[in-house]
């Protein structure tokens, strides 16, 4: 799987940590200086990362029409919760992406990752561990559903 942030601060990173390997973290889709980064998966499902409030299903928003723009279909939109109830109107927004992913999964607040890095030895809470099978699972069924590309860099590159 490949992961990407839809904006900084998403949580692009953490849910990448918990993703069985090999999952690669791309960063942030739009860089600081407001640029698009090509985004290249080289066959891999990709997943796009959000926080679940109103700013961040914008970015969200965005990032899905620039993915567009490069013939990219997520497969799965993670929505990464802030502690707090999802505001009405991003979830109202949410509705309107549904079609241009393959899936949208909600990540719950997980308290303990205030206090301790995802690499410790974290026992994860029931939610959380239902929320990343869901992420596999869309990757999984997005991957059956298409042919891997290929880079056109050069014909006998392999990336593991």
């Amino acid at each position: 799987m490949a992961v990407a942030g839809a904006h900084g601060g998403a949580g692009t990173s953490t849910i990448h940590t918990f993703l069985p390997s090999p999952a690669y973290d791309l960063g942030c889709l739009k860089q600081p200086d407001g640029v698009w980064q090509k985004v290249e998966t080289y066959g891999r499902p990709l997943i796009v990362v959000a926080r679940a409030t109103v700013p961040g299903v914008q970015w969200a928003a965005e990032a899905i029409r620039e993915l567009a723009a490069q013939h990219y279909k997520p497969a799965c939109l993670v929505l990464v919760s802030d502690g707090w109830k999802e505001p009405r109107e991003a979830t109202l927004r949410v509705h309107l992406l549904e079609p241009r992913v393959g899936a949208v999964v909600r990540m719950p607040f997980l308290r303990e990752l205030r206090v301790v890095h995802p690499n410790h030895d974290l026992r994860l809470p029931r939610k959380a561990q239902n929320a990343l099978a869901s992420i596999v699972q869309a990757a999984e069924k997005a991957a059956s559903q298409c042919t891997p590309l290929t880079s056109m860099r050069s014909p006998n590159y392999e990336m593991a």
